[in-house]
């Protein structure tokens, strides 16, 4: 007897998932390859973490964004550099970006982890919105496969170590589909 008790339809497959809510399923699908890719480097290394721009970046204003936030918005950050404008500066890097309020939402030291699953967030979105892109040219089936194809391609895999330009690649489907409007 589990404390929680899920009531699960019979027929409950992954096949009835796909033909029912196939985005969903191109969503879930590729958020289990990018964990189960990424997964043996936070095991082996206690965590996410790359070099370059992601460590001596982003994560420090990840950190400084939420104390200033924590404190009270001014209007020039002292703690960056010989200070800079905080709104000018930040809008860029967390400010005006939807999956920076989730990496806001975490202690400063879970910065790095809540980056990571963050970036998994966006491997799922990013294929749910090229599936839709994708669906209004080809069947599910193939927009599942190039969805998968397009968010795990080299010039993604190529751009993980710079935070930001992960949000290009996600948004760029939405984009398109603008243009069909």
């Amino acid at each position: 007897d589990s404390l929680i008790n899920i009531p699960m339809p019979q027929n409950f497959t992954l096949y009835n998932l796909y033909n029912r809510f196939p985005a969903a399923f191109t969503a879930l699908l590729s958020l289990f390859v990018a964990l189960c890719s990424s997964m043996p480097m936070y095991i082996a290394n206690g965590g996410f973490f790359l070099n370059g721009d992601y460590s001596s970046q982003y994560i420090p204003f990840f950190i400084e964004t939420r104390r200033i936030l924590e404190n009270g918005i001014c209007q020039w950050d002292w703690n960056c550099g010989y200070g800079a404008n905080f709104i000018a500066t930040y809008s860029y890097y967390t400010l005006f970006n939807p999956f920076s309020i989730i990496i806001l939402l975490f202690q400063p030291q879970y910065t790095a982890d809540a980056m990571y699953f963050v970036m998994l967030l966006k491997f799922a979105v990013g294929a749910y919105i090229a599936f839709y892109y994708l669906r209004l040219f080809v069947d599910k089936h193939l927009s599942t496969l190039g969805s998968l194809l397009y968010m795990y391609s080299s010039y993604i895999i190529s751009i993980i170590s710079y935070y930001n330009f992960m949000d290009a690649a996600v948004n760029s489907a939405d984009v398109l589909m603008l243009s069909f409007v």
